[in-house]
């Protein structure tokens, strides 16, 4: 029996092996043939064209996973290009900012302000575009939900049927409510870091302009701002100068007749796989038995960015997700950067103007120090993207894989081009001799939208004013619009042009 009972056991064993074998053959066989197909995968892709690279990666958002979209309309990633509001981009901007000690025995004496406009209407154009277009999708809208081939939630479709043009032609490029607000709270928020250079028995106020009512409108904003926090701040109307070194853009627009080298960029990726496919999915969750075209897809998008800015509700947002925003952020961006940017060879030096009028304020500061000044200056997008390029700030376009929009990049117009973008220089005088003209005892301060930035030619951004006169002295003495400004004939007949943009 005994024996009986180990031949039991040892088939028992037997069996187990026999299972444990079989287990691992198959697992071995599987491992073997994932490996197989990875290995393959790889060596196929490494073999595609770099276009098609860049679409199957970037048309993620087909697989996104259907969401209350309009639920998700204040996420900080959902950004929206040059209309997007200072606040929105500032919390993103924050992350990018290294704080600086500033020395105690350096006191600030100048206050120097170069600012994009606040939140504005779009132009009266756009307003009769979108009074045309949109009725028009919505009631396809509308019919496609009521026929099930809708993939709107109940809430965005809901957002969108109730929706209504609220602007009218008449509000071309004004400064809307929610701009004025957003302009009085920035003059706050200097107001209180640099107290002193806001004190009008201290200091002069120099207010700057453009020809644009919406520079104007800002600058009186943030006037305003200023009023609400000091009663004795008082600026007159003839105080608020237009002034042609904040309207560089302008100037050279008339000089070259306002054309420039197009930029083939844009229309790839307008007419690439990724734009297809994004115009297709946005298509087919409207509900559509079609696909818009890209004037459709523009106009929903500019609208989405507009209302998301003024109204802060959007019922068009509600029909893009946080990674086809990003896409269309994307496009805006290349156009920028090569139209207004460091793309284009001119906008390198266009700025000067502005730069020289910077550089004699340094040495204004310093050569009378009892005397200060504040500058506060109102412009355009299209001036401080070109001021961008010309202190060496955000050239890197980095698109990975041929317009990715997941691709990190320097240069993105959602941060570095939102309503109310300020340049901010503060000079310091950094000695305890208060009549000291050495610009070796004072410093500037380089900042955007208040967090320091360290800007081409200076070590750090509280460079040594000896450094900053220095290094921008050149440009200063030899700027000349006439020259800069100026096409080849044999350029002009040669390369499609398009018209030089001044504002976003």
């Amino acid at each position: 029996m005994f024996d009986s009972q180990i031949d039991l056991k040892k088939g028992k064993v037997w069996k187990r092996r026999k299972f444990w074998s079989r287990k691992r053959f198959w697992l071995i066989a599987g491992l073997s043939f994932t490996l197989t197909m990875i290995l393959l995968a790889l060596i196929f892709t490494l073999t595609l064209p770099l276009d098609a690279l860049a679409d199957r990666k970037c048309d993620s958002f087909n697989k996104e996973s259907p969401i209350c979209l309009s639920s998700d309309k204040n996420d900080i990633k959902r950004v929206y290009s040059t209309r997007t509001t200072f606040d929105q981009s500032v919390k993103l901007f924050a992350k990018l900012a290294d704080p600086i000690d500033i020395p105690s025995t350096c006191k600030p004496i100048m206050f120097y302000l170069f600012s994009r406009h606040s939140i504005r209407y779009p132009k009266k154009d756009d307003i009769i575009e979108m009074s045309q277009i949109l009725p028009k999708l919505q009631s396809e809208i509308i019919n496609g939900y009521n026929s099930e081939q809708s993939e709107l939630c109940e809430q965005d479709y809901q957002t969108v049927k109730d929706w209504k043009l609220q602007m009218v032609p008449e509000n071309d490029n004004h400064v809307t409510p929610s701009g004025v607000e957003a302009t009085k709270k920035i003059a706050g928020l200097f107001y209180e870091r640099y107290p002193t250079l806001f004190d009008p028995s201290e200091v002069n106020f120099r207010v700057g302009i453009t020809a644009k009512v919406r520079t104007n409108e800002t600058a009186h904003a943030f006037v305003d701002g200023l009023h609400d926090l000091r009663s004795d701040i008082n600026i007159n109307e003839e105080d608020y100068v237009i002034r042609n070194h904040l309207q560089f853009h302008s100037i050279c627009k008339k000089k070259i007749n306002g054309k420039i080298p197009e930029s083939k960029q844009v229309k790839e990726i307008t007419e690439s796989k990724l734009f297809q496919t994004l115009r297709q999915r946005i298509s087919k969750r409207m509900g559509l038995n079609r696909t818009i075209d890209d004037a459709e897809l523009s106009v929903m998008y500019k609208t989405c960015c507009f209302e998301q800015a003024i109204y802060e509700k959007a019922p068009w947002c509600s029909l893009f997700t946080k990674k086809e925003l990003r896409a269309l952020e994307t496009r805006e961006d290349l156009k920028h950067y090569y139209k207004n940017g460091p793309g284009l060879y001119l906008n390198h030096q266009m700025p000067c103007p502005l730069i020289g009028d910077l550089y004699r304020a340094v040495i204004k500061g310093i050569a009378q120090p009892e005397n200060k000044t504040t500058y506060l200056y109102f412009s355009h997008a299209g001036a401080i993207s070109r001021l961008w390029a010309a202190l060496g700030l955000f050239n890197k376009l980095e698109l990975d894989d041929n317009f990715c929009p997941n691709g990190d990049r320097q240069w993105r117009t959602s941060l570095i081009l939102p309503f109310n973008v300020n340049f901010d220089g503060v000079l310091y005088r950094c000695t305890e001799n208060i009549e000291s003209t050495n610009p070796s005892d004072y410093k500037l301060l380089t900042m955007i939208n208040g967090f320091p930035v360290k800007i081409d030619r200076c070590d750090d951004p509280m460079c040594n004013a000896s450094q900053f006169l220095k290094s921008y002295e050149i440009m200063t003495e030899t700027c000349d619009l006439d020259q800069i400004c100026h096409l080849p004939e044999n350029l002009k007949s040669s390369l499609k042009t398009n018209t030089l943009s001044e504002d976003d």
